[in-house]
């Protein structure tokens, strides 16, 4: 996941010399949705990281074509504006968890790793 973040940074500032700051609001989408995903509807792990690409890819779509046209430190404003307000709307509504954040039964680690896990 870190590898499709890190290559988005450098395909928008690294070629295009854009600046933008809000692609950690669009992890913290994909995120939720994953978690909302596997709570409420108990799918696999693996469905619930395709939901979340498409849920990131969504709303990246949407705030793109808002912020298509803008470049420079416009570009820059109205991407820390999403980034700066997400969390204020994270924690609004309850069934994101409001300020304790959503959690997850993450299970047991494999008995092929061969080390004892219990303490952590």
């Amino acid at each position: 996941m870190f590898v499709v973040a890190i290559s988005s940074i450098i395909l928008l500032t690294g070629y295009s010399g854009q600046v933008s700051l809000g692609h950690g609001a669009l992890l913290a989408i994909g995120g939720y949705s994953a978690v909302l995903a596997r709570n409420y509807w108990t799918l696999p792990i693996w469905i619930c990281f395709a939901i979340a690409v498409l849920v990131a890819a969504a709303a990246g779509a949407i705030l793109g074509t808002a912020a298509a046209r803008l470049s420079g430190p416009y570009l820059a404003g109205s991407t820390l504006a999403l980034a700066v307000g997400l969390p204020s709307i994270a924690n609004q509504f309850s069934f994101l968890g409001g300020e304790q954040g959503l959690l997850f039964d993450v299970g047991a680690p494999p008995v092929s790793l061969g080390a004892d896990f219990s303490p952590y």
